[in-house]
């Protein structure tokens, strides 16, 4: 199944608690483990999945970080790891673009933004666009 409809990413896969499970599944590398809940943006959770190999990418949450700089300090701790990075929002999300921008200037390659049939979606695509065009 897996040959025939390749997995890209996948986002927590299981518990927010469960090292083992998560381990024995990224060790398959059948695709990008991306922590979320099991890393929470946290050094000591991200340092923990990096040395057991529990993911092998960061759901970067900023308003779950803190600050913007323990945001980028979570960051380079994920690319020192080699690991991917996705800068997500958070549920009830509002209009503000700012993860958009964030995404860009930690070139973090990916983001979570939702799909774009909703207001607060679509000022994130669309603030992509605009920097896009500046390049």
């Amino acid at each position: 199944y897996v040959q025939e409809y390749p997995l890209v990413s996948i986002e927590q896969p299981f518990d927010k608690d469960d090292w083992e499970h998560s381990k024995k599944f990224t060790t398959l590398e059948l695709c990008q483990v991306v922590g979320d809940d099991l890393l929470m943006s946290d050094p000591e959770r991200i340092k923990r999945a990096v040395n057991e190999y529990t993911c092998d990418a960061l759901t970067l949450k900023a308003s779950q970080v803190g600050t913007v700089t323990e945001a980028i300090e979570a960051v380079k701790q994920a690319k020192d790891a080699h690991w991917g990075v996705m800068v997500s929002h958070r549920s009830g999300d509002t209009d503000d673009s700012f993860i958009a921008d964030l995404a860009v200037g930690a070139a973090a390659g990916q983001i979570k933004a939702g799909a774009p049939c909703r207001g607060e979606c679509l000022t994130k695509y669309n603030q992509l666009l605009r920097i896009e065009e500046e390049f």
